[in-house]
C-alpha cells in the first residue's frame, strides 16, 4: 500500500489569509457545488489510498452473499451452495468519507463478474453507475478494472455483487464477485479545525525571555496535520503530526506542545497565534497577547562602596546604586560575585584557586538599590561584580560593574631600599618593596639636586616586587641629585626610603648615558680647505630655509655620538604646522649611513618645522634638532586695465596659491608705491574656497601722465600657515587732466 503525498503547504502570508485558500477554488466551485456547506468560501483536498481500512462491509441482508477481506484484496461474491439466492440480496463494500467533507474523484483497480443471473456494479450512492457486469461495458459477463475514474462530489462508493434475476443459483460456482484490489480518494474538506490555547509556560501572564512551551490543542474531522506558533504574524515553530492516509481520517487529533523562542524578539507586547493544520490544508487559530523583555539590564548607575575600595578592618560592607531607567520589564532584584583578587603575575594554580573560591549571591526586591550587609567570605583582598535583575529573569554578567579592593590589610610594605645602577640600563632606578598581604599598588620616585631644595617626581611605575623608575639625563641638568622614594600598598599603606642595601644615601651623578648630536638643514653655502687630495669641502647647513609655493626641498643632517658617527640608527621624522596650537606629528624615519649622514626630502607645502630626533637607546642620550620651513605666501595679480583715464576705475585681481585658507579667507594688502616706498591703500579678502580676491580702484586727482606700480602682498596671519610674500609688481598707466 503505497501513501499519496498530502497537498499541504505552508504559506508565508498570514494565518487569517491562508484559510481563505481553497485548493481547488475554481474546480470544486463548478463541480461540487451542491456538496459546499452553506456559507462555506473554501476548501481543502487531500489523498487516501488503500483497501483495509477505507472500505466498510455493507450488505441488504440474506443468503448467497459472503464479503470479507484478503488484504490488501477486499472481496465481495456469491457463496456456493446447492441454494437460490432471492432477487435484490446484495452484498459488497463502501467508502464513506468522514463527515464534513466528500469525494471528488477516486481511482480503482480490481477485477468483476456477473453471470447466471448474478451481477457486479461500481455505483455511487445517488444510484449513478460507473460499471456493471454484465453490461454494454462487459459484454463478457467479467473484467479487469483499472483506473476508472470518478468526478462528481458524491459521499459515498460503492462495489457490490447482487442477485439481478428473480433468482440466483449458487451451485454453479462464484458467478457474480467484485475484488477490489487498489483504491485511491480525492476528498474535499469544508471544515475548519477548533484550536485552543491549552497552556504552556509562554501563556500565563508576566514578562517573559527566552524559551518557552506553548500547548495547542486542537480537534478536527480528518484530523490535525500540523501545529503552528506564530509571534506577531511570523512562523515560529511547526510541529508536524505522524498521519497515515491509509485512512479516512488520516491525522490525529488532541495537543501537541511546541517550543517557542522569543530571542529576537522587540520588548514589549505580542501576538502569539496557535494555529492547527487539517489533513487536508484547511487552517484556524487563536491568539493571545504576551509581554516579552529579552534585554538584560543596563548596568547600574553610581555602583559605590561605603568608605570607598580599599582594605578595612569590617567583614561586612555596604553597596549602593542606582537603577537605570526601564522600557520593558522593571527591575527587581541584584546578582553579584565575589573573587579574590591575584597579583599581576599570577600563575594558572592561583587563577584556577581563586575561581573555586569565587561566591556569588542574588538579591530580591522591587524597589532594591543596596545591599547593606554584603559579607566577605574571607580574609584578603577581594572584587565585587554586581549586576542587575529584571522581572523577566534576564541579567547579564558581562554588564556588572566592579569595584576592587574589598580586603583587610594593616601592615605597611617593608625593607625598601634602592637597588644600584645597571651598567646595561643607567637611567632605569629601582627600588625593592615587599608586601606579602595586598601587594604594591604604587608609589613615588624623587629626585634633589646638590645645591637646591625641591624634588621632583619622576614617571614611576610599580610592579609586585617594588617601583622602577626613570632618570632622564636628557632633560635634566648635569649634577648631582639625590633619591627618595614611597611605596604604597592596596590598603593604602605605605613606607619611604632614601637609602640603598647597604643603608647609604640614595644617590646618582647625571649624565649618565653618552651624549648624541644630530645637525641638519638645508644645503647652503659651500667652503672648502686644503689643495690637491686634502682639499675637503662641506656645506654650511641652513636650519630657516625660504622655500616658495609649490618648492620642494631636500634636508641633509648627521648624527654623532661622543663625536663619532653612529651608522644604521633610525632617526625619526616629526612636523608641526605654523599654526597656533598645532602639535607634533610623525611623518616618517631616516637612516643613517656609515658616515652618520641622512638625508630627507620635504615634500611642497605650507609653512612647518621639521623635527629630526635621534631617541637614544639605554646608553645613549636622545636628541633634536629642528628645520623650519620658512614657505613664502604667493598670490597671483592682474589690472583689468593698464591704462586709464583720471577717474576711471581699475579692478585688481588674483588668487592665493598654495591652499591652506582658514575657513574665513585671508586678508590682501593692496600696496601702490609711492615716495619710496610701498603703501597700503586697500586690504580685501581671499575666499576660503577657491582663493579668489579682487578689489575695484578708481583713480583721482591725478594730472598730466604717471605711472603707477601695484603689488598684492600677504602677511602672516592667524590660520594660514605662510609667511609673508608678495606678488609681482604690476603697472598702471593713467593719464590726467
Amino acid at each position: 500500500m503505497s501513501e499519496p503525498v498530502k497537498e499541504s503547504a505552508v504559506s508565508p502570508v498570514p494565518p487569517r489569509s491562508r484559510r481563505r485558500r481553497g485548493l481547488m477554488a475554481v474546480l470544486l466551485a463548478l463541480i461540487v457545488t451542491a456538496a459546499v456547506p452553506a456559507g462555506a468560501s473554501g476548501a481543502g483536498i487531500y489523498h487516501v489510498t488503500g483497501t483495509c481500512g477505507l472500505w466498510e462491509p455493507w450488505t441488504t441482508g440474506g443468503l448467497g452473499t459472503s464479503i470479507y477481506a484478503q488484504c490488501p484484496t477486499l472481496v465481495a461474491r456469491n457463496t456456493g451452495g446447492a441454494f437460490s439466492t432471492a432477487a435484490g440480496v446484495s452484498a459488497g463494500w463502501v467508502f464513506r468519507p468522514p463527515a464534513g467533507t466528500v469525494v471528488d474523484a477516486f481511482r480503482i483497480s480490481g477485477a468483476m463478474s456477473g453471470r447466471s443471473g448474478w451481477q457486479a456494479a461500481l455505483y455511487n450512492e445517488n444510484g449513478h453507475v460507473y460499471e456493471d457486469c454484465p453490461g454494454p461495458s462487459c459484454p463478457g459477463a467479467s473484467k479487469p478494472l483499472n483506473d476508472s475514474g470518478y468526478l462528481g462530489g458524491g459521499n459515498a462508493v460503492i462495489v457490490r455483487v447482487r442477485c439481478g434475476a428473480s433468482s440466483c443459483p449458487n451451485n454453479q460456482g462464484v458467478t457474480g464477485q467484485f475484488n477490489l484490489q487498489y483504491s485511491t480518494f480525492t476528498i474535499v474538506d469544508f471544515t475548519y479545525p477548533t484550536v485552543a490555547i491549552g497552556g504552556g509556560t509562554l501563556i500565563g501572564g508576566g514578562w517573559q525571555s527566552g524559551v518557552h512551551t506553548l500547548a495547542i490543542d486542537a480537534n478536527d474531522n480528518s484530523g490535525i496535520s500540523e501545529y503552528r506558533a506564530y509571534i506577531d504574524g511570523n512562523l515560529i515553530r511547526r510541529a508536524p503530526a505522524a498521519c497515515n492516509f491509509g485512512w479516512k481520517v488520516p491525522c490525529p487529533s488532541g495537543r501537541a506542545v511546541l517550543e517557542v523562542s522569543t530571542r529576537g524578539l522587540t520588548d514589549g507586547p505580542h501576538k502569539v497565534t496557535a494555529e492547527a493544520v487539517d489533513a487536508a490544508g484547511n487552517t484556524d487559530w487563536t491568539g493571545a497577547e504576551i509581554y516579552t523583555d529579552n534585554t538584560p539590564p543596563t548596568q547600574p548607575q553610581d555602583l559605590a562602596v561605603e568608605g570607598g575600595s580599599g582594605w578595612r578592618a569590617q567583614e561586612t560592607v555596604k553597596v549602593s546604586w542606582r537603577n537605570p531607567p526601564q522600557t520593558s520589564a522593571p527591575i527587581t532584584g541584584a546578582a553579584y560575585r565575589l573573587c579574590p583578587a591575584l597579583p599581576e603575575n599570577a600563575s594558572a594554580a592561583q587563577t584556577a584557586e581563586r575561581a573555586k573560591r569565587c561566591v556569588t549571591g542574588r538579591r530580591s526586591g522591587a524597589r532594591l538599590t543596596a545591599i547593606k550587609d554584603l559579607e566577605l567570605p574571607a580574609p584578603g583582598i577581594w572584587n565585587l561584580s554586581l549586576w542587575l535583575v529584571d522581572g523577566a529573569g534576564n541579567h547579564q554578567p558581562a554588564s556588572a560593574v566592579e569595584v576592587k579592593g574589598l580586603g583587610f590589610d594593616d601592615t605597611p610594605p617593608g625593607a625598601l631600599a634602592f637597588v644600584p645602577l645597571e651598567a646595561d640600563d643607567p637611567t632605569r632606578v629601582r627600588v625593592r618593596a615587599v608586601d606579602a598581604e595586598s601587594g604594591i599598588a604604587g608609589g613615588t620616585v624623587e629626585v634633589r639636586r646638590d645645591g637646591e631644595q625641591a624634588w621632583r617626581p619622576l614617571p614611576t611605575q610599580a610592579s609586585a616586587d617594588g617601583l622602577t623608575a626613570v632618570l632622564d639625563d636628557e632633560t635634566l641638568a648635569k649634577g648631582l641629585y639625590f633619591l627618595r622614594a614611597r611605596a604604597v600598598n592596596r590598603a593604602g599603606l605605605e613606607a619611604s626610603t632614601d637609602r640603598d642595601a647597604a643603608g647609604q644615601p640614595a644617590m646618582a651623578r647625571l649624565p649618565l648615558r653618552l651624549a648624541s648630536r644630530v645637525s641638519a638643514g638645508r644645503k647652503g653655502t659651500r667652503t672648502c680647505r686644503g689643495r690637491g687630495k686634502a682639499r675637503a669641502c662641506r656645506y654650511r647647513l641652513v636650519t630657516k630655509p625660504r622655500l616658495r609655493v609649490g618648492q620642494a626641498t631636500r634636508l641633509y643632517g648627521r648624527l654623532l655620538v661622543a663625536g663619532r658617527a653612529l651608522p644604521g640608527a633610525g632617526v625619526e621624522v616629526w612636523r608641526r604646522l605654523e599654526l597656533s596650537g598645532a602639535g607634533w606629528a610623525r611623518v616618517g624615519t631616516v637612516t643613517t649611513s656609515r658616515t652618520g649622514r641622512f638625508s630627507y626630502r620635504a615634500r611642497r607645502g605650507p609653512a612647518r618645522t621639521i623635527r629630526f630626533r635621534y631617541p637614544g637607546t639605554a646608553k645613549i642620550r636622545g636628541h633634536n634638532r629642528d628645520v623650519a620651513l620658512r614657505v613664502r605666501a604667493s598670490t597671483s595679480m592682474r589690472a583689468s586695465r593698464r591704462s586709464v583715464i583720471n577717474g576711471e576705475f581699475v579692478t585688481f585681481r588674483g588668487r592665493l596659491r598654495g591652499g591652506w585658507l582658514p575657513p574665513a579667507g585671508a586678508l590682501v594688502e593692496l600696496q601702490v608705491y609711492s615716495r619710496g616706498q610701498w603703501r597700503t591703500f586697500a586690504q580685501p579678502r581671499a575666499r576660503s574656497g577657491s582663493g579668489r580676491w579682487s578689489y575695484p580702484y578708481r583713480f583721482e586727482t591725478v594730472r598730466g601722465r604717471a605711472s603707477f606700480r601695484f603689488r598684492a602682498r600677504v602677511r602672516r596671519q592667524p590660520g594660514f600657515p605662510f609667511i609673508t610674500g608678495s606678488s609681482r609688481p604690476v603697472r598702471v598707466l593713467v593719464r590726467g587732466l
